[in-house]
C-alpha cells in the first residue's frame, strides 16, 4: 500500500471555488510557506510582533569568523522610529505636524502636551526631549545562516512579509500565522503582542501594556 504524502497546508482549503483569489493572496500562500520552512530549519527566528519592522531601512548583516555564522538584524518599527523617520525626511518639519505621523494615541497626547506647554520650541527639541535620536534600534537577531545566500534571500522574504501584511491588513490573529510566534500560547486576541514599545524615557507603550493586561485579567 502506498504511503500517503504529508499535505502542506494550504490558505485556500477553506474557499470555495466560485470565489476569486487575487495576486497578493497568491503571495502570501507562498511567503507563508517559506517563512514556516525558514523557521522550522531554524534559519529565521519566531517573532511575537510578527516581524514588525521598519523595512525602508536597511537591515545590518553581520558575520561571525569563530562560528561562520552570519546575522540578520532589523530596526524596530515603532513610534520613535517613525517620528525619526519623520524628520529624516523633512528636517523643517514643523513640531505640530508631528503629529500626523501615525503614532499612537498616548504618544500623539504626550507631544502635543509637551508643544503646548512650550511655544515656540523647535522640532529638534521636541525629538531630543523624548528621546527619539536613540533610534532606530537593532535590538533583535531576525535570522542566522552560514549561507550569505540564504540570509540575503530570507532578508528580502521579511521585508515582503512585513509589506505584505500592511497593505492587506492581516488579522495576524488568526491561527494561521500563530507558527511566527514565540509564544504560541498567549490569548488569540491578546493585540499587547503587537504594539510597538518604548515611545519615550517614560515607556508610554510598556506601561500601556501593563494596564491592558490588567483589564484583561480583571
Amino acid at each position: 500500500m502506498q504511503k500517503a504524502e504529508k499535505r502542506q497546508f494550504s490558505l485556500f482549503d477553506n474557499i470555495g471555488s466560485n470565489q476569486c483569489i487575487t495576486f497578493n493572496e497568491l503571495k502570501l500562500e507562498q511567503m507563508l510557506i517559506d517563512l514556516k520552512k525558514y523557521i522550522e530549519n531554524k534559519v529565521i527566528n519566531t517573532s511575537d510582533t510578527y516581524f514588525n519592522i521598519a523595512y525602508h531601512r536597511d537591515p545590518i548583516i553581520t558575520h561571525d569568523e569563530k562560528t561562520g555564522l552570519y546575522s540578520l538584524r532589523f530596526a524596530q518599527s515603532s513610534d520613535s522610529e517613525r517620528l525619526l523617520s519623520a524628520y529624516e525626511s523633512n528636517m523643517n518639519i514643523e513640531p505640530i505636524k508631528l503629529l500626523g505621523v501615525g503614532v499612537a494615541k498616548g504618544a500623539l497626547t504626550s507631544i502635543k502636551s509637551y508643544i503646548d506647554d512650550n511655544p515656540g520650541i523647535t522640532t529638534k527639541e521636541v525629538l531630543e526631549h523624548f528621546k527619539i535620536f536613540n533610534y532606530p534600534t537593532y535590538k533583535w537577531t531576525h535570522a542566522q545562516s552560514t549561507s550569505l545566500n540564504e540570509i540575503n534571500f530570507v532578508k528580502k522574504l521579511i521585508i515582503d512579509w512585513a509589506i505584505l501584511k500592511e497593505e492587506m491588513q492581516l488579522d495576524l490573529f488568526e491561527g494561521k500565522f500563530t507558527f511566527m510566534r514565540t509564544n504560541k500560547r498567549a490569548k488569540t486576541g491578546d493585540q499587547t503582542n503587537v504594539i510597538p514599545q518604548c515611545f519615550d524615557g517614560m515607556c508610554l507603550e510598556q506601561n500601556f501594556m501593563k494596564m491592558i493586561r490588567q483589564v484583561q485579567a480583571d
